[in-house]
């Protein structure tokens, strides 16, 4: 199991830097005789298993450059696949819900779409984290709220108030924008405040369906272009975690084709 882990996981980390979905053709494994002398008794095994089968015919490259070229990371290549592991070990429901809109890619654009801004949702949580007010804060606003009501209600609201000390959807995207403002800017992705507000509308229209609720639920270009700019800052914030300079990630960043695709939605 922690084998074909390994495996994925560095699967994905070509994925994230050529910006191609990448998929294993064959795995081969060396058993190595007990005395680890690398003789030529080692045996080599082919090991098969469901991906690299669904691999089979897998298309080349259709000539798209590559977020990151081997040359530029000369060097560090063994630093930055090593914080990658880091990276996925520690933020494994991100990159869950992040690559599995590009392998198992929904028909329903709203299902990339949820995923997206969960992903978005999830890595702040973990990596810049914060809360609404200071934990001490919260517990006397608690306490004074709770103790307002009849008692046989406070149990019950308590559960209800439980996660409400939790940053807002709203802020947390504000906070990712503000961090990748200087890539992110408007003639790219348009006004923070207006793209922030769309996609939390959408979020909670999409999530609670609830008729009448603010704004309407986008569709079609409209929509593809709020799921190519969660894509576009959840690739900025995955080639942070890997530890390159700031010029880097500004020029990787100019070659994702999510770019491109949000230059032609905008034109």
């Amino acid at each position: 199991e922690g084998y074909f882990e390994s495996s994925l996981c560095f699967q994905r980390f070509l994925t994230l830097v050529t910006d191609e979905l990448v998929r294993p053709l064959s795995v081969n494994a060396v058993v190595a005789q007990p005395d680890n002398t690398g003789s030529a008794d080692d045996a080599f095994v082919e090991v098969l298993y469901q991906p690299v089968e669904a691999a089979k015919g897998v298309k080349q490259r259709r000539g798209s450059p590559m977020l990151l070229k081997l040359e530029e990371i000369s060097g560090h290549e063994a630093e930055y696949v090593s914080n990658w592991f880091k990276m996925a070990e520690r933020l494994k429901p991100v990159a869950d819900l992040y690559f599995g809109t590009l392998y198992n890619p929904s028909a329903y654009l709203d299902f990339n779409f949820l995923c997206l801004a969960h992903a978005a949702e999830a890595y702040h949580r973990h990596v810049i984290g914060g809360e609404d007010v200071p934990a001490e804060d919260h517990e006397k606003r608690m306490g004074e709220v709770v103790g307002a009501v009849p008692e046989q209600y406070q149990k019950w609201l308590r559960e209800k108030l439980r996660w409400s000390n939790e940053l807002s959807l709203r802020r947390r995207l504000k906070e990712l924008f503000s961090k990748w403002a200087h890539i992110l800017t408007p003639d790219k992705v348009g006004d923070h405040g207006d793209v922030v507000r769309s996609i939390v509308e959408a979020r909670n229209s999409l999530t609670h369906h609830e008729p009448g609720g603010q704004g309407d639920v986008p569709s079609g270009a409209r929509l593809l272009r709020l799921v190519e700019t969660l894509r576009v800052l959840l690739q900025l914030s995955m080639l942070g975690e890997l530890g390159l300079r700031a010029e880097q990630i500004e020029t990787a960043i100019t070659r994702s084709r999510s770019v491109r695709l949000l230059a032609h939605l905008g034109r």
